[in-house]
């Protein structure tokens, strides 16, 4: 049994949820929680492309962000991430649940009969921070 997680992206203008994905497998903190925090750190969100600089990671607008974090966690492989209705509060079994906001992420524990547990929420920079220090502390509980 994998470790299931939902990723939920909200539209910046209305706070609306956009984008509902659901993660079969490796979906804990130091799985898809730093995948997530890795592949956003490196974003801006503009509105309108332009003339742009090439070192840095571009998307138009949060639409553009949850299509292209959907590529990048797809990697063109079937099965493990999907595409499901963007409605809070859902029960898939998730042990974990991700919120994109503009700039910044919440990440909570849930599941399997335990009260929903805020675990982190500001920047997206600070959260690849926080997954990192959770690792760290994984791997010197392993030492």
């Amino acid at each position: 049994m994998g470790t299931r997680s939902l990723t939920y992206i909200y539209d910046s203008h209305n706070e609306e949820i956009l984008t509902c994905i659901y993660r079969q497998y490796d979906g804990y903190i130091t799985g898809h929680g730093i995948g997530l925090a890795s592949y956003l750190s490196g974003f801006k969100i503009v509105n309108g492309l332009g003339a742009r600089d090439e070192d840095v990671k571009v998307a138009n607008g949060m639409g553009c962000l949850s299509a292209q974090l959907i590529g990048y966690l797809k990697k063109g492989e079937a099965g493990n991430i999907y595409i499901y209705p963007p409605v809070l509060d859902q029960d898939c079994g998730q042990e974990y649940e991700y919120h994109i906001h503009k700039e910044s992420i919440e990440a909570y524990e849930s599941g399997y009969g335990k009260n929903k547990r805020l675990l982190f929420t500001g920047s997206w920079l600070g959260f690849l921070e926080y997954c990192r220090e959770v690792k760290r502390l994984e791997l010197k509980e392993v030492a």
